[in-house]
Formats: C-alpha cells, structure tokens, sequence
C-alpha cells in the first residue's frame, strides 16, 4: 500500500511539473517565435496598410513594452509599388482612443507631401474610417526640395489630429527656433438642419522658409505650379 502511494504521488509530481512547468515554458518559446515571425510582420504591415489607406514596406518589427510596436525600414509606398516616403524607426503606442506615432526623423519632398497631403484631407473627411485620435511626433525633419543644397531643415515637428462636437482638426506645429510655427485645419460637418455644407478653415504661419515645390504639393497644385519661381523658391509667412 505504502508503494502504490508513492508511485501516485511521483506520477502526480511529474504530471504536475509537466503542466505547471513545461507547458507554460513552451507557450512562452511559441509565442515569441510567433512574435518574431514573418507572419506576425505581415500582420501588423496589413494592419497599418488598412488603417492609413496605403502600402507600407517594413523590414522588421519588435515589442519594446505594453502597447507599443517598434518598426524598422518603413517605407509609405506608392500604388505602383514606388517609395515617397523612407522612415528610419516608427514607434507606435496606442491607448484608449488614441494613437500615438514617433519618429526620429523624416525627409520631406513633393511626392510625399502629396502623399501625405491626401491622407490628411482623408482624416478630416472619413470620421467612420479614422476614428481615433492621432499625435506624430517627428524629432527633425527635412525639407527636401529643389537642388541638394537649398534643403531646408525644421527641427521637432509635432502633428495632432483630434475630432470634437461634429469638427475634425489637424494641428502641425514646429518649435525650432523661438517663433513657434503652427498650421491648423478644421473642417466643420455639414449641418442637416440648416442645410449648410462642411465648412474648411485653414489658418498657419510659418516663419522658416519652405520649398515652394513642398507648399504647392500640400495644397495639391500641379506639380509645376511652382516652376514659374526657379526651383530653389522658397516662401513663408501667413496663411488664413
């Protein structure tokens, strides 16, 4: 009797370690595994695509704590496949209804803020699409137009995208020097009542010279609307 006893406890004592120990070990080594995989990679790329409308290349990603999401090599893509937009690192942090995005820095020239020209007049209009709130936060950016030595630079820009009471806002700003350069859109619902249509409102001043090649994409200008002025034009200034 005293044996069978003790044969049933060992069975149980390894039944037990096997379950307490191994198992969870294994689950831990499979879902790292998964992590890491070119799967998990493509899920999340197919993720991003959806959310912003856009086919995205990147080269790897990893899990740096609870909600957020590091991804190395982006690249924002044309439908043909091309690249107008190269990022180094994107950090992506979520919380409750909102998203945040952080990136060490961007390069800024006409096909990419075209790009992203059409994706913030998509955010203004598509509340069923996009509806979280949204802050970028870029450590340096580059203007990048006309010839390599007319690049100019506007260190720390931030871009906050909040909708509130029927309105949706877009808010840049860029606080690197001691005039605080900011542009905001806000577009205003139609109101059924009154019959009145969305209304747009556009008000900015920005104080660092921008690539008149840059201004003319944002405002989706043709692509020589602003040949006229040489390519190493340069504006700044008020907008209302």
């Amino acid at each position: 009797m005293f044996i069978t006893q003790s044969a049933g406890r060992t069975r149980a004592v390894r039944v037990a370690f096997v379950l307490l120990g191994l198992l969870p070990s294994v689950a831990l080594v499979a879902w790292a595994a998964t992590r890491a995989s070119d799967l998990h990679l493509a899920h999340v790329r197919g993720r991003w695509e959806r959310a912003l409308g856009t086919p995205l290349s990147i080269g790897a990603v990893s899990h740096v704590r609870p909600g957020a999401i590091r991804a190395d090599r982006v690249a924002v893509l044309d439908p043909d496949g091309g690249r107008c937009l190269d990022l180094d690192t994107v950090e992506v942090e979520s919380a409750a209804g909102e998203d945040r995005l952080r990136l060490a820095n961007a390069r800024i020239d006409g096909g990419s803020a075209r790009r992203l020209a059409a994706l913030a007049e998509a955010w203004l209009r598509d509340g069923v699409r996009f509806q979280r709130n949204c802050v970028v936060e870029v450590g340096h950016l580059v203007w990048a137009g006309g010839p390599p030595d007319a690049a100019g630079s506007a260190a720390g820009v931030r871009v906050e995208c909040v909708a509130a009471a029927g309105s949706r806002a877009i808010r840049v700003v860029s606080a690197g020097c001691d005039v605080i350069d900011e542009l905001r859109l806000v577009r205003t619902a139609a109101d059924p009542d009154t019959g009145s249509p969305p209304r747009y409102e556009i008000r900015g001043h920005w104080s660092r010279p921008m690539p008149a090649e840059l201004l003319a994409a944002a405002l989706g200008l043709r692509a020589d609307a602003s040949s006229a002025c040489g390519p190493a034009c340069r504006v700044s200034g008020e907008l209302e």
